[in-house]
């Protein structure tokens, strides 16, 4: 019992054990990222055809920003089919202005629509503001988040997303970094204590640094490599918002088919054209 107070670690001197457990950390740390790194197992990959792969935009927008994107991509596709629409209304003494979308009548063909469409489609059952739609917790992306699985598998197919080794070295890096920190770190701050030495604020900011660093290197990855790569080449090539053609594939490369300049930030529904107003 008393070499587990009284040895090499726990009887040196606080400031030399924080530089030893500081540059132990840091090359544990830079270690960790690198082995990372080096499990993308896509890095050295050339470009595929990425126009020939992804033709489908619903792909694109889940490579481009996940689910939420792809939810307002089928919001916009049905307004410009012609399923549903977009209206305000505003009261009358006080002038606020409140965006809605609700169903055409009538409207296309339902048979038309995929299950992604089909699930939007049947949340409208009611007129639903923006703000309902967008919502975190109640809104439309918790019914298509479970559908995006079809999107995902031939992004998987095609190593565009996460691979099943980086995503595995990511967790073993993240859980040997973490407990071997804590351990060392609270091993020496509990010895510290019971030796009659409490002055361990720095030590307890080191251990929370070093967590902070495990969490940015071990931290999820939505792309591989070489999706990131397509990600950036699809860019390039469809950059000039106001020039393409494409408004599907515009719209789930940037989450918005206005110029640059007036776009809006990722997660507002872009205005599709002129509103039904109403006065309330």
């Amino acid at each position: 019992m008393n070499e587990l107070i009284h040895n090499f670690l726990t009887d040196m001197p606080l400031p030399y054990f924080l530089a030893m457990y500081g540059a132990c950390s840091l090359i544990a740390i830079l270690a960790g990222s690198f082995w990372i790194w080096l499990c993308d197992g896509t890095r050295d990959e050339d470009l595929t055809d990425e126009l020939a792969l992804l033709k489908d935009p619903y792909e694109v927008a889940y490579l481009s920003g996940h689910a939420r994107r792809v939810t307002l991509l089928g919001i916009f596709d049905l307004v410009e089919r012609g399923y549903l629409e977009r209206l305000s209304s505003h009261r009358r003494l006080l002038l606020i202005r409140v965006k809605y979308l609700r169903r055409c009548c009538p409207h296309p063909s339902l048979d038309e629509l995929t299950p992604i469409q089909s699930a939007i489609w049947k949340w409208f059952e009611r007129p639903r503001s923006e703000r309902e739609v967008l919502d975190r917790q109640t809104g439309l992306l918790k019914v298509v988040e479970p559908l995006c699985q079809e999107l995902i598998e031939p992004l998987k197919e095609w190593r565009l997303l996460e691979t099943p080794l980086r995503w595995t070295m990511r967790r073993l890096v993240g859980w040997t970094l973490a407990v071997g920190i804590m351990g060392v770190g609270f091993y020496k701050l509990i010895t510290s204590i019971i030796a009659g030495h409490p002055e361990t604020f720095c030590l307890l900011l080191m251990i929370t640094v070093g967590l902070a660093f495990t969490a940015m290197i071990c931290r999820p990855q939505r792309l591989s490599d070489l999706g990131q790569r397509v990600l950036d080449r699809i860019r390039v090539q469809n950059g000039d918002r106001a020039l393409n053609n494409d408004r599907l594939l515009t719209m789930a490369l940037f989450g918005s088919v206005e110029s640059p300049d007036a776009a809006r930030p990722d997660g507002d529904i872009p205005n599709q054209g002129p509103l039904v107003t109403h006065a309330g």
